[in-house]
């Protein structure tokens, strides 16, 4: 067992004895395919469960709940379709050629036009929707997995507070839009996705990645949707909701010091300090929750939202391989795909010092970043993440109080002249033409 684990046995502790000193990440998401190559040997087994006998032993209400439990359709399979999902031959070629196109890399004008007519082809993009859909999941699972030994994955699809389900969330004591009503129905809204999030952090996960969210004009059609005013829902409202509805979320997550959770900022190229993204927004409340933008060469991607106040780090998310159901490889991007690099630096962390807390891995990863001035005015940490930094701090750590492992590295950063680097010569990131839907969820 864990150092750390209490040994009592309450209904509270979903998973005892995960793995003992194992890393645990959760991925809520749309699924994870564990038959992939790439994921097999990452698929977490939850040892206080005995799979398939149709019997609750962690008595946690969630019947054979081995590596993870679906939410959508609320049974234990962690992946959960059942229509085909491989990519065609057709699709991946458009797949690889496109991430060609964002990379800068020189095409020519028959690859253009190839690229051109499969977006403008409407059958083409909802056949290719679908399986980028299917494969967010598995995609993140394999980006976060990369290069550490000795993880374990579960799999958290949600159905967490998707709009369809959030339109017809009624309360009959709310009719009238107010300020008070407005804040209790994003309480509402925060209990109905809320107990994805516990059901990840009572297991004493290391690590949650969130590649989902709601930007802001949803929030504001949701609203409106559940009073119907005469008038269109202001800003001003919708930024009660989104306050209201991240301070009952942190009030959740911050009890589970030992988890950190890593939530993508958005890709309306929107700025979540004045038009809050959720749940990303929640990181500007909560110590152990990191939002992320995305970066292609260190410049923030065309996609991605940003905030001074409310997105802490950047990470790449251009162009990313990784794994897809059918035990494809394909290119997606995304902050979807950024979160879960900095997963994947979070868990390292965690390996190299597993007494850190979740707030603490946060506080390395923010402080280590490698600054850039084109993004002194998008991100809180003005910077892209730095493993070498963050691990070699994780290390000291152990023999140092963080705050002198940290005096430390800084110190010996500015020695190497690795402070704020200015920007370079223009690099070219193709205006993008399609980027992988980011699940609507909270």
């Amino acid at each position: 067992m864990r150092k750390n684990m209490k040994t009592t046995l309450t209904l509270s502790l979903l998973f005892i004895n995960l793995n003992a000193y194992a890393l645990t990440l959760f991925v809520g998401d749309t699924g994870v395919d564990f038959r992939h190559d790439k994921l097999k040997p990452v698929q977490g087994f939850n040892p206080s469960e005995i799979a398939d006998n149709g019997i609750d032993e962690d008595r946690n209400q969630r019947k054979d709940d081995v590596s993870g439990w679906n939410f959508q359709d609320n049974n234990k399979d962690p992946f959960g379709y059942k229509r085909e999902y491989s990519f065609t031959s057709k699709e991946l070629r458009i797949n690889k050629l496109y991430a060609r196109y964002e990379r800068g890399e020189n095409l020519n004008n028959q690859d253009f036009e190839t690229l051109r007519d499969a977006f403008n082809d409407a059958e083409f993009l909802e056949d290719y929707n679908y399986r980028n859909n299917i494969s967010h999941g598995t995609h993140v699972a394999g980006i976060a997995a990369k290069g550490i030994k000795g993880l374990s994955i579960f799999s958290a699809r949600h159905n967490g507070a998707n709009p369809r389900d959030l339109f017809s969330l009624k309360n009959n004591k709310l009719n009238k839009m107010t300020e008070a009503s407005i804040i209790e129905f994003a309480k509402e809204v925060a209990k109905y996705s809320e107990y994805r999030y516990l059901y990840t952090a009572e297991s004493q996960a290391d690590v949650y990645n969130g590649s989902y969210g709601y930007d802001f004009e949803l929030i504001k059609r949701i609203i409106k949707s559940r009073f119907n005013p005469t008038g269109e829902v202001t800003d001003s409202q919708g930024k009660i909701f989104s306050k209201a509805y991240n301070e009952s979320i942190c009030r959740a997550v911050r009890k589970f010091k030992n988890t950190i959770f890593v939530f993508a900022a958005g890709n309306d190229k929107a700025n979540n300090d004045s038009s809050p993204s959720l749940p990303s927004n929640v990181s500007e409340f909560c110590p152990n929750v990191i939002s992320v933008a995305a970066v292609y060469k260190n410049k923030l991607a065309n996609f991605s939202n940003y905030g001074k106040r409310t997105v802490d780090v950047a990470a790449p998310g251009v162009a990313i391989l990784s794994s897809a159901p059918g035990n494809q490889m394909i290119y997606a991007s995304g902050t979807s795909m950024a979160a879960p690099n900095v997963a994947n630096l979070a868990l390292r962390i965690k390996q190299a010092n597993p007494a850190l807390s979740g707030a603490e891995v946060k506080t390395i990863i923010v402080e280590t970043v490698s600054k850039f001035s084109n993004l002194s005015d998008k991100i809180r940490s003005g910077g892209v993440i730095n493993t070498e930094r963050a691990l070699s701090v994780a290390k000291e750590s152990k023999t140092k109080s963080l705050k002198e492992a940290l005096y430390a590295a800084k110190a010996n950063f500015n020695n190497k002249g690795n402070g704020t680097i200015s920007a370079a010569a223009p690099v070219m990131q193709r205006p993008s033409l399609y980027v992988m839907p980011m699940p609507e969820a909270l």
